[in-house]
């Protein structure tokens, strides 16, 4: 409601500025630089696994072999934990115990590291755990040394889902975990920062589910937190931790942005500014929002073109100024401390049981990945490692910021659909 008032005491007047006008402006000067929202197409439409990933490479006797334990392995585990993951199995305090001590044994590695990959998911996303199992299954077999993964999948509360259906994918993989919390979020724009009046589904679930590691896998030395459409190459992510890696750890693709843009100056968006600056049409449109700098209303306006096109510009650009002054509000500040983009990132296990000790106490309504820097900034010596350079990026068929040909530096490529697995993944 203070929002609705907030725009209705705002509301814009009509303008002779309009798109048309923004898109000349933009041919004539730099405006997309420099700012956030950004999206660009990289060169390439596919990504070529073959150079990097040697899905033709036969894995020879010892790949095999290894294969074949693994599979034995992850079926004594599923016997093992499959009653302490979902809540409809029955508990008690000694199958606890015999897990604590299971763990013990099993995850306390004498070589090599344990890496644990956490992905949330909603109830109705079956076909995108099948596809990270497979994937996960056939890149961990191409592991060298005594490196270990284990796949866990983290649920939210049932939303109308199946329970017995449930419970069979339980019984047959023995990767569900259900921390609770929202099963999915409402929708809202790719790439926007944003705050809801509950608990964000990822974001409780990265808490929690950071919690439930610290108290059942203790040993874990690491925890990848991948977004389910999102491929991994494993044993070159074991590369970076053997050279890079740390208790305190925090690896991704690094974001330090402002929350409340609004009053960001002109000159520091276009190139050459003049245009932008003495522009008469946009100069009188602009006049609506008092409280905006112009380069604030320019960021707006492009704001409005990528994810409301079509809809009433100046009700628009009035609406993003109260939606970035909510932000700031909730997060107490106007810029976000440095956070992991929300394709995947790692943490070491100092950080991870952090998170976990105070899971209770963390605000959990934003955006997981905005949401993490303010969960980092009061830990002491975090280890930041960035993964900018190619590591970790968008499929290259996507028109986005982040978007870059695959190459053999890739580890992680974000926003897979089912048609590029199959078409760009062989396990």
């Amino acid at each position: 409601q203070q929002q609705q008032q907030q725009q209705q005491q705002q509301q814009p007047t009509k303008s002779r500025f309009s798109m048309q006008r923004f898109a000349q402006l933009q041919t004539q000067t730099n405006i997309s630089k420099k700012m956030d929202f950004e999206r660009r197409a990289a060169s390439g439409a596919t990504c070529n696994f073959d150079d990097f990933l040697g899905k033709n490479q036969p894995l020879g006797e010892r790949h095999e072999h290894r294969q074949q334990q693994q599979s034995q392995q992850q079926q004594q585990q599923a016997q093992h934990i499959s009653k302490q993951k979902l809540p409809f199995f029955p508990r008690n305090f000694l199958s606890a115990l015999l897990l604590l001590c299971w763990s013990t044994i099993v995850f306390q590695p004498s070589e090599g590291l344990l890496l644990e990959v956490m992905i949330t998911s909603k109830w109705s996303s079956r076909e995108r755990r099948d596809i990270q199992r497979r994937a996960i299954r056939s890149c961990t077999n191409l592991l060298e040394g005594d490196h270990a993964v284990e796949l866990l999948f983290f649920m939210g509360d049932f939303n109308g889902t199946d329970v017995e259906a449930a419970q069979r994918e339980q019984e047959q993989f023995g990767d569900l975990v259900q921390v609770g919390g929202p099963d999915s979020d409402p929708t809202v724009a790719r790439d926007a920062t944003y705050v809801l009046e509950r608990p964000a589904a990822r974001t409780y679930r990265v808490a929690h589910g950071s919690k439930w590691l610290m108290e059942n896998r203790p040993f874990a030395d690491y925890v990848m937190y991948l977004d389910d459409d999102s491929y991994l190459h494993i044993p070159r992510l074991f590369k970076h931790l053997e050279r890079d890696g740390s208790p305190s750890l925090a690896m991704g693709f690094l974001m330090e942005t402002d929350l409340d843009w609004s009053g960001t100056n002109v000159c520091d968006l276009c190139d050459p500014c003049g245009p932008c600056r003495d522009d008469e049409g946009l100069q009188e449109f602009c006049s609506q929002f008092p409280d905006m700098a112009m380069g604030g209303c320019i960021m707006a306006i492009q704001n409005c073109h990528i994810f409301n096109d079509g809809e009433d510009l100046p009700s628009c650009v009035a609406g993003k100024l109260v939606g970035i002054r909510g932000l700031a509000e909730y997060f107490g500040s106007k810029t976000a401390p440095r956070w992991l983009l929300g394709m995947g990132w790692v943490f070491g296990r100092r950080i991870v049981q952090y998170i976990g000790h105070n899971a209770d106490f963390l605000k959990v309504r934003g955006a997981a990945d905005v949401m993490l820097g303010f969960w980092l900034v009061p830990l002491e010596g975090v280890g930041y490692v960035t993964m900018n350079n190619g590591q970790f990026h968008d499929h290259p068929s996507k028109i986005s910021t982040f978007s870059k040909s695959c190459s053999p530096s890739s580890v992680l490529v974000h926003r897979m659909t089912t048609q590029q697995w199959e078409e760009d993944f062989d396990a």
